[in-house]
């Protein structure tokens, strides 16, 4: 569930502003590009914010699009951790 809050992101410039707007952990998405905010309804671009990297992922048109992407993402993680945490088998030659 997304809330409203608080979250840096890494800019083009170099900046990392703290931005207000929606997040759902461990994304963030504000309305702007990587050069930085923009006022809400001079232009439709929204940016999705991986927020433990303060890394901007893409750059969309809609927030809807940024929110699909970011329950892809999440569901790709949620396999790959999974993955991750299962005992996989141990060849013969690596067991001692």
């Amino acid at each position: 569930m997304a809330n409203r809050g608080w979250f840096r992101v890494s800019l083009e410039d170099g900046t990392e502003p703290e931005l207000r707007d929606w997040i759902a952990c461990p994304f963030g998405l504000f309305h702007g590009t990587a050069d930085g905010p923009i006022p809400h309804g001079s232009t439709h671009h929204y940016s999705l914010v991986y927020l433990p990297a303060r890394r901007i992922v893409a750059t969309f048109r809609t927030a809807r699009d940024c929110k699909i992407l970011a329950s892809e993402l999440a569901r790709l993680w949620v396999r790959w951790a999974k993955r991750a945490r299962r005992p996989g088998r141990v060849s013969r030659r690596t067991r001692n």
